[in-house]
């Protein structure tokens, strides 16, 4: 809501001056005079008079008593532009108007306030205390001064230091535009009232930008106008210098952030002016939702987008973006995982399912005399049990992953148990050797053997028969480790299959890790040896 000027009038220099009003039409004749429908006409058309006299004014006769009040500070504004161009070489831009031809004169179109360009009265309708943080966002140069005109005469009139940091282009055009207003520039300039700085004299004093160093600059500013007299510190600018690539200038929203909670309880106030041709999108975002108070259609309202979650929360868009990236990364990494995943366990499902599936319809085509029955009864068997074991292991994967999985621990002598899960091994197709002395580890027993068991599976499935495979268990300082190395490569080495992930997972659940040999298909196992009785 608009807080209404209460605390201190508006300048004089802004007010309306007699000769700009109109006086209100004249009729030479009463309703007696004329017929009867006319003076009916007449009185439906009477404008109703407000408490103590004083009639309605229409809306046609405001605006074009705001337009005539603001004309002489847009043209000296103008003047300023055209002579600052002059100086710089280059050639001042022609009005809109001077491209018609003489004699036609461009009709006035009503702004549209879905273009954000309403139309502003002279007078900034705030009543500003002490700790306001106000954003105003424009347009045009117009709407700049709309609202830096009344900013700084409401304060030099109310006795505060003003303070205006931006180019010495746009001091220049608010000077001209400050003594078109009336205001008695060269009396604020000489006593100190009103001073102009650039941001290499501020915010830019070491070459780059601190927050910190110019939130001391402020309090230093504070002390002084309270030392000299001055019932407030007032300060705008625009920081037109946040999009030249200083060093420290994507601190500037975090700098927002701060400036508001340093300001709430001092006696300052702050105008933080932006140009929307110059800002990003982003940037005004961020800005907008450090300011408590914005400028709308010259009036000064609560922000509701004030505390708004910020696209610089974390005050470094460079440090959050490459922080989205890796976070992307892991998660396509993840799923990758997931659908290799899904690939291997429906491939060595299909193949038990396809002998079972082969076999039933072997004993269903056979007669029961037939020898050939009791055969596909037992492959049938086989394969419907290796199918459950499948659905075993993906069960404990799920619990692993869950954190449901329970782990029974006990002191296991490892190279007993590796010997143990070769001699139990259902099919000797290969050629085992075993290089086992003691180690003792700290784990689940039927979980040592389902990781033994899955590695000897997995380097006897990429080992020709006849092969050797050789199963070593020796102590490394720490660790207990479990080596077992195949012939050369083959092919598929390197496949993964749902055994051996299951056996990963149930290491990494006992402490432990899994390497892969490199020089064929074998794995070495590390787990932390446990402490001497």
């Amino acid at each position: 809501m608009a807080r209404a000027a209460g605390d201190g009038a508006a300048p004089a220099a802004l007010r309306l001056s007699r000769r700009h009003a109109r006086s209100p039409r004249r009729c030479h004749g009463g309703a007696g005079d004329r017929p009867a429908p006319l003076a009916r006409a007449a009185g439906r058309r009477r404008r109703p008079v407000r408490a103590g006299g004083r009639a309605r004014i229409p809306r046609g006769v405001r605006h074009r008593r705001r337009h005539a009040a603001v004309a002489p500070a847009l043209r000296a504004s103008r003047r300023a532009g055209h002579d600052h161009a002059d100086r710089a070489g280059r050639a001042p831009q022609p009005r809109r108007a001077d491209a018609l031809p003489r004699g036609c004169r461009a009709r006035r179109r009503r702004p549209s306030l879905s273009r954000g360009r309403p139309m502003t009265p002279l007078t900034l309708e705030a009543n500003l205390r002490a700790g306001d943080h106000v954003c105003a966002m424009y347009d045009t140069d117009a709407e700049w001064l709309r609202a830096a005109i009344p900013y700084f005469s409401e304060g030099l009139v109310r006795g505060e230091a003003c303070v205006y940091v931006a180019p010495e282009k746009d001091t220049a055009q608010l000077e001209v535009a400050l003594r078109a207003a009336g205001i008695d520039m060269d009396a604020a300039l000489r006593r100190g009232a009103l001073r102009f700085a650039t941001a290499e004299a501020t915010y830019l004093r070491d070459g780059h930008f601190d927050p910190d160093a110019i939130i001391a600059l402020w309090q230093e500013l504070i002390d002084a106008a309270e030392g000299n007299g001055y019932t407030n510190l007032r300060v705008a600018g625009c920081p037109t210098w946040v999009n030249e690539g200083v060093p420290g200038a994507e601190r500037w929203a975090e700098y927002e952030a701060e400036v508001n909670e340093f300001f709430r309880g001092r006696r300052a106030i702050k105008l933080c002016q932006y140009d929307r041709r110059l800002f990003s999108p982003t940037l005004l975002l961020d800005v907008l939702g450090c300011h408590p108070f914005a400028v709308v259609r010259g009036a000064v309202h609560a922000n509701p987008f004030a505390g708004m979650p910020s696209a610089r929360a974390d005050h470094d868009l460079t440090d959050a973006l490459a922080r989205e990236r890796t976070a992307r990364l892991a998660a396509e990494a993840a799923c990758r995982k997931k659908d290799e995943f899904i690939a291997v366990f429906s491939h060595e499902l299909r193949t038990p399912l396809s002998s079972a599936v082969l076999a039933a319809s072997l004993i269903e085509r056979l007669p029961a005399s037939d020898t050939r029955v009791a055969t596909a009864r037992d492959v049938l068997r086989r394969q419907l049990d290796q199918a459950r074991r499948l659905v075993d292991e993906l069960l404990d994967m799920e619990r692993i992953a869950t954190g449901q999985a329970t782990l029974t621990t006990s002191r296991v002598d490892l190279a007993q148990l590796a010997r143990e899960c070769v001699a139990a091994l259902p099919v000797r197709d290969h050629e085992f050797h075993v290089d086992a002395r003691p180690a003792w580890v700290i784990g689940d027993l039927a979980r040592l053997e389902q990781i033994v068991g899955h590695l000897l599976a997995h380097v006897a499935k990429h080992t020709p028969a006849g092969g050797r495979i050789t199963l070593s268990v020796f102590d490394d300082a720490d660790d207990v480790v479990l080596r077992v190395d195949g012939p050369a490569a083959s092919p598929r080495a390197g496949a993964r299959s749902l055994g051996l992930s299951l056996a990963r997972r149930l290491v990494e659940l006992h402490g432990g890790r899994v390497q892969d040999t490199g020089d064929g298909p074998g794995h070495v196992v590390r787990l932390p040896a446990a402490p001497p009785v």
